[in-house]
């Protein structure tokens, strides 16, 4: 199976977006379930199941249920490959690893970190309770050891800081067996589909095009983040991307909360066979535009401002010391993308995480975050 097949309807797409619950777990079970029976066609011809992609984007959650959820792939008829779209975090961990086949993208991480536990009650109890703490321990550490690259001391280790690992780490630890790094010229979309050349206005104005407004929020947002990428999927694994018309993007916040939330959509939009316009209509922040950078176009209007700056990152980590290594990753990967994508001056990458900077259109247009600029009439 090539990396093209990952991206279209030769799988089912099954989807793992947000906590590690038990009413998550479940639902998960009945998908998996649905893609190893699949309904009849219009014709009522039933055809086999296809080999299901599992795409994970969560911070974890329950142990009981992290754990329980590895059944799920272990009892599964068909086979079942991981592909981690952003977040694979504490429990999610236990899902991603279940899988014989994980794949990241050069975005993706994951967390892996001590379990919280309570004790309470008399002493005989609490006695027992420290005792099932580390027999529990020890059986994580052997999942672990089992199935990944990773020692038990190197668990130990990480157990201890609790600091997201990059794809690259977690690769080298054999927690992904392979990170994807696609590449679409997006020339070619011009030359397949000629609406791209159309002056925006008019193209604009056209109402055969798809249209996806993005958001990257935190929890309760996982719902909204995960039915965004089933629609975004549905356009990108069409069979005949030919038949699919170009795609309007907008930010649909300007003040989105969460970075990670965003990154899952970057190999989408990359990958996609369509031309992807991108429309700032509103005041946008750096978290909203990361994904835009990856569109073939992008557009600005003349009202709008982005604002340059990184409020918030990630509370994981046990310390001060590991949040702020955390949050530096994340930087990093920010920084990267502006790097390859934009021409932004280097003392204003540099110093994102230091600096605030507001932006103007013909800023923007600049130094290559915009293609064009609408002006309001």
């Amino acid at each position: 199976m090539t990396d093209d097949d990952l991206f279209s309807d030769k799988v089912t797409h099954v989807y793992f977006y947000g906590e590690v619950t038990t009413e998550s777990v479940r639902q998960l079970k009945a998908d998996v379930a649905a893609a190893c029976n699949p309904e009849p066609d219009p014709n009522g011809v039933r055809h086999s199941p296809k080999p299901i992609l599992l795409h994970i984007n969560s911070p974890g959650g329950s142990l009981d249920a992290g754990l329980s959820s590895m059944s799920i792939l272990q009892e599964s008829r068909v086979p079942i490959a991981v592909m981690v779209d952003g977040l694979a975090c504490s429990a999610a961990t236990f899902l991603s690893i279940a899988a014989p086949y994980r794949i990241a993208h050069s975005f993706s991480t994951c967390l892996i970190h001590q379990f919280t536990s309570f004790m309470f009650g008399k002493e005989d109890r609490n006695k027992f309770t420290v005792d099932s703490v580390a027999r529990t321990s020890d059986y994580i550490f052997d999942i672990y050891e089992k199935r990944t690259k990773l020692t038990k001391e190197d668990v130990a280790t990480l157990v201890r800081r609790g600091v997201l690992l990059s794809a690259v780490q977690c690769h080298e630890y054999g927690i992904f067996d392979r990170i994807l790094n696609i590449k679409v010229d997006p020339s070619k979309h011009a030359l397949r589909h000629p609406e791209l050349n159309l002056a925006t206005s008019v193209l604009l104005r056209k109402t055969n095009m798809n249209h996806v407004n993005i958001e990257c929020g935190l929890p309760p947002n996982e719902k909204f983040d995960a039915e965004i990428m089933k629609r975004i999927d549905t356009m990108l694994f069409t069979a005949d991307a030919l038949e699919v018309k170009p795609i309007i993007f907008r930010a649909n916040t300007s003040n989105c909360s969460s970075v990670q939330g965003c990154f899952p959509l970057l190999a989408r939009i990359n990958s996609i066979k369509v031309p992807t316009l991108a429309v700032i209509d509103t005041w946008i922040d750096l978290y909203s535009i990361i994904p835009l950078l990856f569109c073939s176009k992008r557009v600005m209007y003349d009202n709008s401002i982005l604002l340059m700056d990184i409020v918030y990152v990630t509370m994981f980590g046990p310390s001060l010391q590991d949040m702020y290594e955390n949050t530096m990753l994340v930087v990093r990967l920010i920084k990267s993308v502006l790097r390859a994508r934009t021409s932004l001056p280097a003392a204003i990458i540099d110093n994102i995480e230091k600096e605030r900077v507001a932006l103007t259109p013909a800023d923007c247009l600049k130094y290559g975050v915009v293609d064009e600029v609408i002006r309001l009439v």
